[in-house]
């Protein structure tokens, strides 16, 4: 009987260890696929970092290879799933109206067509959706030199106020989202509707509203000022070619008359300098000038290139009425929604057209006091353009986003400004998700 049960113990215990045996090996065979797939993921994360790098100097090459003055459309580069290897990227556009719920939009994005923080007016920024007096003046006063501040703005005194506390800037806005930091600023009204600025306005947004931008309650409409904005419109004073420009404005009249005899006929530059009186009646935009010139359209755009009408190496902050919307157009003196819709809807229509070479079009489309008033801030040349590329990694996996901004007016393409974006999680679109599933 004692046998028995020494028999019954020792069967016991082995099974124990048998049992023992058999969850450790479960438990590091799960341990070996857990890190499998940790490892698979840092790898394809890192194959997507690559693909970003490679897209980087895809766009600097295109840059390079195109016109002085241009943002290349979508159709005159790779924006869509495009391969290396193994991995993919996209360049995801923005639309020019609303977000929509439709598709996704591609190509790079003319930051000239956005309204410039460290140069708009506090009346300009008070156009804005949802803007307040109060924050107007707060935008202005973060970027101005002096500690004292407007009306109704906020100077150290506010910010001192903060918990934690800290200083005014007084000096310029390095990005965009450096107005997170603006007293009284809404991050509903930075972001808008697409919370992962995608330019898709998607079921998930309103979840990642509370989530992502640490905000509770209702969700808002519409695009964020992110998108309206930019702190890098800058244009060189100069002819695309690098060659100095003509100022209207100065008393010798010589070299505009040899350009005029030179692009149009020896009595239409004639005609053209006793109309405008260089020297003698000052201009303060290219379309006042145009105004004055009586030249048709046609004719102004051979010769504007050539001309300007303030001194100094760069104009900043002036705004491509080629690329912008309608809800910055609005934002410029002399306009108002209606206006802006206008200029909108002329682009549209004559798509196909030349007309858009110089700013002279304008004045099919506006009064000539609204002409008079949008004239001194507007261009038809970008020399900044951005890019918001996705990469995915083998297996679609790893995503990866960034957001460069690149700077055409030198020699060589510059990047200057690097933010990662793929905090702000999946951004190319719910259809995209399911089609790439494994």
């Amino acid at each position: 009987m004692k046998h028995g049960n020494e028999q019954g113990f020792a069967l016991i215990v082995t099974l124990w260890i048998i049992l023992a045996l058999s969850t450790t090996a479960i438990y590091f065979s799960h341990a070996v696929v857990l890190e499998k797939r940790t490892i698979a993921q840092a790898v394809s994360s890192m194959q997507a970092e690559v693909a970003l790098r490679g897209a980087q100097t895809y766009v600097e090459a295109v840059l390079g290879a195109g016109s002085k003055g241009t943002c290349p459309d979508a159709d005159e580069m790779l924006c869509e799933d495009v391969a290396i290897g193994a991995t993919r990227f996209w360049i995801l556009g923005r639309p020019v109206g609303e977000p929509t719920d439709d598709a996704l939009s591609f190509g790079l994005i003319d930051e000239a067509g956005k309204l410039n923080l460290n140069t708009a007016t506090e009346d300009m920024l008070l156009h804005l959706p949802g803007m307040t007096a109060e924050v107007a003046a707060a935008i202005v006063d973060w970027r101005d030199q002096d500690g004292e501040p407007l009306a109704q703005g906020a100077e150290g005194e506010t910010y001192s106020r903060l918990e934690p506390s800290y200083q005014a800037k007084n000096a310029p806005f390095e990005s965009v989202e450096e107005l997170r930091l603006v007293y009284g600023v809404d991050l509903d009204l930075l972001f808008g509707a697409d919370t992962n600025l995608n330019g898709l306005v998607e079921t998930n947004d309103e979840a990642r509203h509370g989530t992502i931008l640490g905000i509770q309650g209702t969700a808002p409409t519409g695009m964020g000022w992110l998108d309206f904005l930019t702190v890098w419109s800058r244009e060189p004073n100069q002819q695309t070619d690098g060659s100095e420009r003509i100022n209207v404005n100065d008393r010798d009249s010589g070299s505009l008359l040899e350009l005029l005899q030179r692009e149009l006929t020896a009595d239409i530059a004639t005609q053209v300098v006793a109309r405008t009186r260089p020297g003698q009646r000052q201009y303060d935009s290219l379309l006042a000038f145009f105004l004055a010139s009586e030249l048709t359209a046609d004719q102004f755009a051979g010769i504007a290139d050539a001309l300007t009408v303030v001194e100094g190496d760069y104009m900043e902050g002036l705004v491509n009425v080629n690329a912008a919307s309608a809800t910055v157009l609005a934002c410029l003196p002399g306009m108002d929604e209606q206006a802006a819709e206008r200029v909108v809807s002329y682009r549209t229509i004559h798509a196909e057209s030349e007309d858009f070479r110089s700013v002279a079009w304008l004045a099919e489309v506006l009064s000539q006091d609204q002409a008079m008033g949008i004239g001194p801030h507007v261009t038809t040349k970008t020399y900044q353009c951005s890019a918001d590329i996705v990469a995915v990694g083998e297996g679609n996996r790893g995503c990866q986003r960034v957001f460069l901004v690149f700077d055409t007016s030198g020699e060589e393409v510059r990047t200057v400004y690097h933010r990662s974006r793929s905090a702000l999680g999946w951004a190319l679109g719910d259809d995209l998700r399911e089609a790439m599933r494994p």
